[in-house]
C-alpha cells in the first residue's frame, strides 16, 4: 500500500492578515471594557448617614468609577461604563449646613477629568436633601 500525502496548505498572507487585525481589535475591546469599568465597589451610605458622608461617598465611587453607587447617590446623573465625569481629589476643609431636610456640604479640592475651567485647588459643594430618609444630591457648584 501506498501512503497517501496530503499537501498541508499555508496561510496566505492576506488570511494572516485579516486574523491579526480581528485579534487586535478583540484585545483592543478588551482592553477598554476593563480600563471603563468599576476599579471597586463602594458601598451606599446606610440611610443614617450624613450629609458629609453622603458626599464622600460620592466622591469616593466616581474616583472609583463606580456609577451604580455615584448614580444612586446623585439620581441627576447617569453615568455609565463610557462616562468620563470630573474627580475631585486631594479634598479638604469639607464642612457642611444642615436645615432640616436640605443641606450644603462644601470642600476645596482639585477638580480633574474637567474642561480646563477649573484651576488648581477650587471651591466646591453640592446641594442635598433628604428623600426617603436617606441624603440625595440635587445640585452641585460652588456656593
Amino acid at each position: 500500500m501506498s501512503e497517501r500525502v496530503v499537501p498541508v496548505q499555508r496561510p496566505t498572507r492576506r488570511r494572516v492578515q485579516v486574523i491579526a487585525g480581528v485579534t487586535a481589535v478583540l484585545v483592543a475591546l478588551g482592553a477598554t471594557l476593563w480600563v471603563s469599568g468599576p476599579h471597586q465597589q463602594v458601598p451606599l451610605p446606610p440611610d443614617d448617614a450624613s450629609p458629609e458622608q453622603v458626599v464622600t461617598a460620592y466622591l469616593d465611587a466616581l474616583a472609583a468609577r463606580d456609577f451604580e453607587t455615584a448614580n444612586a447617590i446623585d439620581p441627576r446623573t447617569h453615568l455609565d461604563r463610557f462616562s468620563h465625569p470630573v474627580t475631585f481629589v486631594d479634598v479638604t476643609g469639607v464642612r457642611s449646613q444642615v436645615n432640616g431636610d436640605d443641606a450644603y456640604v462644601g470642600f476645596v479640592a482639585t477638580i480633574e477629568n474637567n474642561d480646563g475651567s477649573f484651576n488648581d485647588r477650587q471651591p466646591w459643594g453640592f446641594t442635598l436633601e433628604r428623600d426617603a430618609g436617606r441624603w440625595q444630591i440635587v445640585e452641585a457648584g460652588v456656593g
